[in-house]
C-alpha cells in the first residue's frame, strides 16, 4: 500500500565530524580534509551534510559553523545543503546530537526502517567513530547503515596509537555493560573471563 511504501522510506545523509579549532578560530588541516571529503560526497551524491561540532574550546565559533563557512566559501557547497549541529563536544556527543537531528526528520516523515549515514572523519578516527555511531543508534532501536569515508590524516602515528587505545577501552566497557545486563537475567549461567575476551579483541583490532 502507499502507507507501507511511505513507512518503508529511507534517509541518507552525510555526517561530517568536527575537530577542535585553533585559538583564533581557524581550522586544523585535518578538519579541512574532512570538509573536502564531505563536499565531494555532496556534489557526487546530492545528499545533505550535517556538520557536527560545538565550541568546546570557547574560541567564539562552533566547529560546525567554521566547517560550513569553509565548505561554502572555499569548496562551493550550497549553504542550504548544510545543517549545523552545534552542541557536540566529543565523538560520543557527535553521535547523540546527530541522532536527535535525524529523529526530528523521522517524526516529520513518518516511520522509516533504515538510516544511512555517510560518515566523514579522519582515517585514524574512523574505526572508533563508526563503532560509537552504530552502538548508539542500535541502543535506541534505529537500524543504521554506515558508509565510511575517511579523510587524509597525514599519517600521524601518535594519533593512530591514541585512537587504538581509546577503541580498545571503549570495546572493553561496552562488553562489560552487555555482560552485566546478561548477568542480571542469568546470574548462575554466565561465567565469562573478561580478560581473555578483551585480549582476543585486541588482536582483532
Amino acid at each position: 500500500s502507499l502507507l507501507q511504501e511511505r513507512n518503508m522510506a529511507n534517509i541518507s545523509t552525510i555526517v561530517c565530524l568536527g575537530l577542535g579549532l585553533h585559538p583564533d578560530g581557524s581550522m586544523d588541516p585535518l578538519l579541512k580534509e574532512r570538509c573536502k571529503v564531505a563536499a565531494r560526497l555532496n556534489k557526487e551524491r546530492g545528499l545533505p551534510i550535517i556538520n557536527t561540532g560545538g565550541d568546546p574550546r570557547n574560541v567564539g565559533i562552533s566547529e560546525a559553523k567554521a566547517m560550513a563557512d569553509f565548505m561554502v566559501n572555499e569548496l562551493g557547497v550550497d549553504r542550504n545543503h548544510i545543517h549545523l549541529e552545534e552542541e557536540a563536544h566529543n565523538t560520543s556527543t557527535n553521535a547523540i546530537f546527530s541522532f536527535k537531528m535525524l529523529e526530528k526528520i523521522q517524526q516529520q516523515m513518518g516511520v522509516f526502517t533504515r538510516i544511512t549515514i555517510l560518515l566523514v572523519t579522519s582515517e585514524y578516527h574512523m574505526k572508533r567513530a563508526s563503532f560509537i555511531f552504530k552502538s548508539f543508534f542500535q541502543e535506541h532501536g534505529i537500524r543504521l547503515d554506515v558508509e565510511e569515508h575517511s579523510a587524509f590524516d597525514f599519517g600521524n602515528t601518535r594519533l593512530i596509537i591514541q585512537e587504538e587505545n581509546k577503541l580498545t577501552k571503549l570495546i572493553h566497557e561496552n562488553m562489560k555493560k552487555k555482560i552485566s545486563g546478561l548477568n542480571a537475567f542469568m546470574p548462575q549461567k554466565i561465567d565469562l573471563n573478561m580478560e581473555k575476551l578483551i585480549t582476543k579483541m585486541k588482536h582483532v583490532f
